[in-house]
């Protein structure tokens, strides 16, 4: 890549890298303003059906224009690249900020919780007055900016609503996907709300509502996605006495399994926490009580640590003895849990400073933690391949598959580690799984037809991306 694009856009460094395409910050010296620029990966770059996802993305953004959105510019091409042209958000993702907070043993504040979700909700507004739904609403997608601006970014799997409903597959992040996404239904902007509800939840109460379980039966994220579709989310005053009843009811409302009995907006969603914990835009507020009544049970003992710690009561009648050796032991898996987010957080941030040797370093001691999730097996072996250790990355696909076989994506990973490694027949195989899985994954399609493409079975190669253009001919 040419350090100037198009003559005008002069590339300062990578500050990002996803699954196909990369962002980097640059000076528009025309404007004399910084930019970001997003391109497909090389390996995407001449991909004509990842190319026309990317342009529907740019289609989308520009059809967007909203405060809370975060700008698009212009669709430039230099050469066989396309380029976005989009604003630089100088800040962190809100993920980052809640991963911090957790750090401290402190919580967002309550001021600041609502004036992010209002800035979202009013996004996610805009959005559908559009006929677009988001589908993967998180905090990793909700920019923090030093200016204090709130931008809801990375509108790469939004879907088009021609009608009233759009069906999809299984994309989004398991831990937000609302029930109908994860039973592959009909989705309409009430599955963005819930998606809303669950980022709600975490602000206010400090964990997700629904985490898996350990009993090793299925992945982390297919335990998620079944507590999604039947279990009731936990009354969030578990894990933060400070909330009222109203509140807790609110968050509640916004994750109920019926899309009929949710609020039908994000901004009937925000208004209802409005009424509750009064907007006041560019709050210094820390303290998790400044707009939020506290709640009126008596304080514990204090030989019980229970407060300060956000630990639950066990049932009455438990030795008080017992209690505080079950609440130490929960307090330090907290601790436990609280190094395996920041590895993992630490990872991602390097890998978006391109770093994948201490990408992969700190995916080691996430798995020292945890060696049984299959998912950051998988983004380690993606770190490896990435800095050219496609021996190591097999290796860590084997285990991610060994530990969750019914999860395609994996198939479809270390398909791509095969072919890097020359063993087509293992990739094509890889490949045949994954369609098993889940034959409308439009990617096993597009990434078999360059694959065979590249070996010269044309005819082989073109039925595959006839195939994806079925699936998805926008």
């Amino acid at each position: 890549m040419s350090t100037l694009i198009l003559n005008r856009y002069k590339i300062i460094r990578k500050v990002g890298q996803g699954a196909m395409a990369e962002v980097f910050l640059a000076e528009d010296t025309k404007q004399q303003t910084l930019v970001a620029l997003k391109s497909l990966l090389p390996q995407f770059a001449e991909d004509t059906l990842i190319e026309r996802r990317f342009k529907k993305e740019a289609d989308t953004l520009q059809a967007l224009q909203h405060a809370n959105i975060v700008n698009f510019h212009a669709l430039e091409r230099d050469g066989s690249k396309l380029f976005m042209v989009m604003d630089y958000v100088d800040g962190v993702t809100l993920q980052h900020h809640l991963h911090n907070k957790a750090l401290e043993q402190d919580g967002i504040a309550f001021s600041e919780a609502i004036e992010i979700l209002a800035s979202v909700g009013a996004a996610l507004d805009h959005a559908h007055e559009n006929g677009i739904l988001h589908r993967d609403v998180k905090p990793g997608n909700v920019l923090l900016a030093k200016s204090g601006e709130i931008k809801l970014a990375d509108f790469g799997i939004a879907k088009a609503t021609d009608s009233a409903t759009v069906t999809m597959s299984g994309i989004g992040s398991p831990a937000y996907m609302s029930p109908e996404q994860c039973a592959l239904k009909d989705l309409d902007l009430r599955s963005d709300v819930y998606s809303l509800g669950v980022m709600a939840y975490e602000m206010f109460a400090g964990q997700r509502p629904f985490l898996g379980t350990d009993d090793g039966s299925t992945s982390r994220s297919e335990q998620i996605r079944k507590q999604h579709l039947t279990d009731e989310a936990p009354d969030p005053k578990t894990f933060n006495a400070k909330l009222s009843p109203r509140l807790a009811e609110v968050l509640l409302k916004a994750l109920a399994k019926a899309p009929e009995e949710r609020y039908q907006s994000a901004g009937e969603f925000v208004n209802a926490l409005t009424a509750i914990i009064p907007l006041r835009k560019q709050s210094n507020a820390k303290d998790w009580q400044d707009y939020e009544t506290p709640d009126t049970t008596p304080d514990p003992p204090p030989e019980e640590p229970i407060g300060r710690n956000r630990m639950i009561l066990m049932a009455v009648g438990v030795a008080i003895l017992g209690i505080l050796v079950w609440g130490g032991l929960r307090f330090r898996d907290q601790q436990l849990q609280a190094r395996y987010q920041q590895f993992l957080a630490e990872a991602q941030q390097y890998e978006a400073d391109n770093d994948y040797v201490s990408a992969i370093a700190a995916y080691d001691e996430a798995i020292r933690i945890d060696p049984d999730d299959a998912n950051v097996l998988n983004r380690r072996g993606l770190a490896r391949l990435v800095s050219g250790d496609a021996a190591g990355a097999k290796e860590d696909l084997d285990q991610a598959i060994s530990l969750d076989a019914t999860n395609d994506e994996l198939f479809v990973n270390r398909a791509a580690v095969n072919a890097q490694l020359d063993d087509v027949d293992a990739a094509l195989d890889d490949y045949a799984t994954a369609e098993e899985l889940d034959p409308e994954n439009v990617e096993i399609y597009a990434q078999r037809g360059q694959l065979l493409a590249a070996n010269e079975e044309y005819e082989r190669a073109i039925a595959d991306f006839d195939a994806a253009l079925e699936i998805e001919p926008e």
